[in-house]
């Protein structure tokens, strides 16, 4: 059964990036492209900079048909542009705390979002969230319990576990 995200999705024109880029407000574009002077952990993320990694994860969630799913996918990693540093330990780049700065995009984008036929508490919760999943294995039962409690966290785990992927 197909929500209501869903329906919306495929009745819409948002078949592509370029299709909900060309929708964007100018000054989130700028944001969105600046992302290209984002270098990223080739570990984590060998498709290269942070830009083209949101592409292709936001080609992965508009195969979903979930325009939550799709709208998070751009603003997952926004918050890298302003967060990119090295780690005084490694030397390798770092984007500590980034999902902190994308949520407030999220939450200043929030009319755009819901324009756009997305819920903006859907999209900021999978933001806001997508790190935690990735140490989700390594919290304590308990926690990931409560964690699994919220209405949400299937959608997130399907963003982080075949969305919010490295490479193509």
């Amino acid at each position: 059964m197909k929500t209501f995200n869903q329906h919306l999705l495929e009745s819409s024109s948002l078949k592509t990036f370029r299709d909900i880029w060309s929708k964007m407000p100018q000054d989130l574009k700028k944001i969105v492209y600046d992302l290209k002077k984002q270098p990223q952990s080739k570990l984590h993320h060998p498709e290269g900079n942070v830009l083209k990694h949101t592409i292709y994860v936001t080609r992965r969630a508009l195969k979903t048909g979930d325009v939550d799913l799709a709208l998070a996918a751009i603003f997952h990693d926004i918050g890298k542009g302003s967060t990119a540093g090295v780690h005084p330990k490694t030397g390798n780049i770092t984007h500590w705390g980034h999902e902190r700065d994308s949520s407030e995009l999220v939450k200043k984008y929030s009319k755009w979002i819901e324009s756009m036929g997305g819920d903006s508490e859907n999209v900021l919760y999978i933001v806001s969230q997508h790190m935690r999943m990735k140490v989700f294995k390594d919290m304590r039962p308990k926690k990931q319990e409560k964690f699994k409690q919220h209405k949400l966290f299937g959608k997130l785990k399907q963003f982080s576990d075949k969305i919010d992927t490295g490479g193509r």
